[in-house]
């Protein structure tokens, strides 16, 4: 459960990291030059693969949890 709780505390990070940027991104959009913007896109797109991926962790670790815990029932 330790595991769960350590990585859905860093979704909740990595969606706070992904709305600052997306933030970011909408402002300096309008007056920075098409770098940043495609810069910041990149590092948005990271991110939201990594988000993906821990989403796909913590649904493997509560599989594995209610597997063992359904054994020791049985």
């Amino acid at each position: 459960m330790k595991q769960i709780s350590n990585i859905v505390l860093y979704i909740i990070l990595l969606g706070v990291e992904v709305f600052i940027l997306l933030f970011l991104n909408s402002i300096l959009g309008k007056y920075a030059n098409g770098y940043v913007e495609i810069i910041i896109t990149l590092l948005v797109s990271y991110l939201l693969a990594r988000f993906v991926v821990s989403l796909l962790f913590v649904i493997q670790r509560f599989y594995y949890t209610s597997r063992d815990e359904i054994n020791n029932i049985l």
